[in-house]
C-alpha cells in the first residue's frame, strides 16, 4: 500500500461569503472585453462560453472570437481561424446572470500557447440605453487569480488588464471536453430536517487503482451559532454510513460565517475504485447548516472541473438520494492511501487537474 497524503479537489472556485460578479458594459462600438488564457490541450474548439451580466434596453449584435496574445499580454487582433460568430443577447432571450455557449466553426488551439476570448461590438444600435454587460470575473473566492487566466477591458483607450484578485468566467469546448471556468453562479442550500444530507456524488475510475482510503474531507459551509453541531460523512449508494465525524461550531475560529473546514475521521475507510460514494454533510441536531453549491448552465460544464461531469450534488431525504446534475457540492477528499491497480490491469494514465 502506498501512502497518498494528498487532496483531490472537487472545484477551484469557492466563495468565502456572498460571491460577487464584476461585469463590463459594452455601450460603445469601440468597447471590448477579453479573457486571456493558456490552452490546456491541442484541440479543435467548437464552442465558446460567456456569462451575461444584464441587458439594458435592446442589445446590439456582438461578436465573440479567439485571438492570439502579443508580447505584452494584450489581444493581438488576429482572429484564430473558425473562431468568430455574432450573437444578440436580446433576440436570443438571454436572462441576466446566465452562462451561454456559442457554436463556432472549429478553431485549432495548441497546448501551452496563449489566447484571448474577445467580445466586441458587431452591428445595431449601441449606446447608454441599448447595450449588454458581460462578466469578467467573480470575487470572494477561495482561490483567486490575477495571473492566468486574467480579464481585460477596452473602454476606448486600449486594453487594460484587471488587477483585481478574481477568477475570470469563460469557457471553450470541444465535442468531448469543456475547459475554463464556466460556472453560472452559486446556490445557497441547507438541510431542512434531521437526517437530511447534501453530498458530492463521486465515482473514481476503476482503472486508476484498486482501493483508496479517505482520511478526511475539506469543504465549505457557514459554521453554525455557538453550540451547534453537524456531521461530516461518507455514505454508500444505499445510504449506509461508511464513516463520519462531528463538527462542533465551538471548535472553529468563528460562527455563522462561511469558512473552509477540514473534517478528519477516527479511522480512514477503504473505498473501491469504480464504486460510487457520497461525501458530504448531514443534519443531526437543531442546526440547519448553510451550504454552498456551484451552479452551471448544463452538466457538460462540470467537465471543466477536476472530477468531471459525473461528480454532482446529491441530496438524501431519509430514504433515497436525488441528483442535481447542474450543481456541484464543494467537497474535496483528503487521502490516506492509494493502492495500485491489480497486476495485469494494463497501463493506466491518471490525470489530476
Amino acid at each position: 500500500m502506498s501512502s497518498a497524503r494528498l487532496m483531490l479537489p472537487s472545484a477551484l472556485v469557492t466563495p468565502r461569503s456572498t460571491p460577487t460578479f464584476t461585469t463590463q458594459i459594452l455601450s460603445n462600438s469601440t468597447y471590448k472585453i477579453a479573457i486571456a488564457f493558456i490552452a490546456e490541450d491541442s484541440v479543435t474548439v467548437n464552442a465558446l462560453g460567456i456569462r451575461l451580466g444584464a441587458i439594458l434596453g435592446t442589445s446590439p449584435t456582438y461578436q465573440i472570437e479567439l485571438q492570439g496574445l502579443d508580447g505584452s499580454g494584450i489581444p493581438d487582433g488576429n482572429t484564430v481561424s473558425g473562431s468568430n460568430i455574432t450573437f444578440n443577447p436580446s433576440s436570443s432571450g438571454w436572462a441576466a446572470g446566465t452562462f451561454h455557449w456559442l457554436s463556432i466553426g472549429g478553431a485549432t488551439l495548441v497546448r501551452g500557447n496563449p489566447y484571448a476570448l474577445v467580445v466586441k461590438y458587431s452591428s445595431g444600435t449601441i449606446d447608454t440605453s441599448n447595450n449588454a454587460s458581460f462578466t469578467l470575473y467573480q470575487g470572494n473566492a477561495g482561490v483567486e487569480s490575477c495571473g492566468l487566466p486574467y480579464a481585460l477591458a477596452d473602454t476606448g483607450s486600449g486594453y487594460a488588464k484587471s488587477s483585481v484578485l478574481g477568477e475570470p468566467l469563460f469557457g471553450y469546448r470541444t465535442a468531448t471536453q469543456t475547459y475554463g471556468n464556466p460556472f453560472q453562479g452559486y446556490i445557497t442550500g441547507g438541510l431542512v430536517n434531521n437526517g437530511n444530507r447534501a453530498a458530492l456524488k463521486l465515482t473514481l475510475d476503476s482503472g486508476w487503482g484498486s482501493t483508496y482510503a479517505v482520511r478526511g474531507l475539506f469543504f465549505q459551509y457557514a459554521t453554525p451559532a455557538a453550540g451547534g453541531t453537524v456531521k461530516a460523512g461518507i455514505w454508500s449508494s444505499a445510504g449506509a454510513e461508511i464513516a463520519s465525524c462531528t463538527l462542533d461550531s465551538d471548535h472553529a475560529g468563528g460562527t455563522s460565517t462561511v469558512r473552509q473546514m477540514k473534517a478528519f475521521f477516527s479511522a480512514a475507510p477503504t473505498l473501491a475504485f469504480g464504486g460510487t460514494y457520497y461525501f458530504g454533510m448531514e443534519r443531526v441536531a437543531t442546526v440547519n447548516p448553510t451550504l454552498k453549491y456551484i451552479e452551471v448552465s448544463d452538466n457538460r460544464d462540470l467537465e471543466a472541473y477536476p472530477f468531471g461531469s459525473g461528480a454532482v450534488l446529491s441530496t438524501w431525504n431519509g430514504t433515497a438520494w436525488t441528483d442535481t446534475n447542474t450543481q456541484l457540492f464543494l467537497v474535496s477528499l483528503i487521502l490516506e492511501s492509494w493502492t495500485k491497480p491489480a497486476s495485469g490491469g494494463g497501463n493506466v494514465s491518471i490525470v489530476m487537474g
